[in-house]
């Protein structure tokens, strides 16, 4: 019954760990235009830390650390995220990898960033055409 019942792991102890190396740096300080999946419980549906929007919009303005471990929060190992942008909205978050697969992302990157895509832990990709 391990994991029906209590998450594997202890949240707080990822928390305290990307606190500590990221800070409280937002997504729109981002050097690279990044495009990052989670998937929202609340709404049921996916949801992508986008950058470049970051940089416009506060409501898509969160701290990396929180991107980070909304983004790395798969059930059964880690509980859902609670991330807030600058906004003070909220959203509850977990795995981006329960909804998409790489190639999917890796054609909505492309679109989204003019066929630059940059995503990934800094992975570059050609350029392609649609």
């Amino acid at each position: 019954m391990m994991g029906f019942t209590k998450d594997k792991f202890d949240s707080a102890q990822m928390t305290k760990m990307l606190r500590r190396f990221m800070g409280e740096v937002p997504l729109s300080s981002a050097f690279k235009p990044c495009l990052i999946p989670a998937y929202d419980i609340s709404q049921q549906a996916a949801y992508h830390f986008d950058s470049l929007l970051a940089t416009q919009e506060q409501y898509s303005n969160f701290p990396i650390w929180q991107v980070a471990q909304a983004t790395a929060s798969a059930p059964v190992y880690f509980e859902p995220m609670v991330v807030q942008a600058q906004d003070g909205s909220r959203r509850t978050l977990i795995d981006g990898g329960i909804f998409r697969r790489r190639a999917e992302a890796f054609i909505t990157a492309t679109r989204s960033f003019d066929n630059d895509a940059s995503m990934y832990c800094g992975l570059h990709f050609r350029k392609v055409e649609f």
